[in-house]
């Protein structure tokens, strides 16, 4: 898949469940997804499947700067509000998206679909 495509052609599922690991990576190139973050970083310590089920939460900041990820939220607003454990679950809505429109992280996903997967 290319960069564009990333949230335009997958289902919410999709994001955890059908994608290994080598999907993510293999076919975008580091840049393309975020500047600072080299691709053994995303996926050498998380499973596929599970994007934080081990990886602590200061792992996923630790190794990019807040803005290569979203240039508009902070470290610890993606960090603050949610449990390693249950990126979705336990996120609200606002505390991934109140600084950036649904659209500008992805624009064929409403907010409510990215977080009730």
């Amino acid at each position: 898949m290319t960069c564009g495509t990333l949230n335009f052609s997958l289902t919410c599922d999709g994001i955890d469940s059908s994608l290994t690991c080598g999907a993510l990576n293999s076919s975008l190139t580091c840049g393309a997804l975020n500047s600072s973050l080299t691709c053994g970083a995303l996926n050498s310590s998380l499973t596929c499947g599970a994007p934080n089920s081990s990886l602590t939460c200061g792992a996923l900041n630790s190794s990019l700067t807040c803005g290569a990820l979203n240039s508009s939220l902070t470290c610890d607003v993606l960090n603050s509000s949610l449990t390693c454990g249950a990126l979705y679950s336990s996120l609200t809505c606002g505390a991934l998206n109140s600084s950036l429109t649904c659209g500008a992280l992805n624009s064929s996903l409403t907010c409510g679909a990215l977080i009730l997967v």
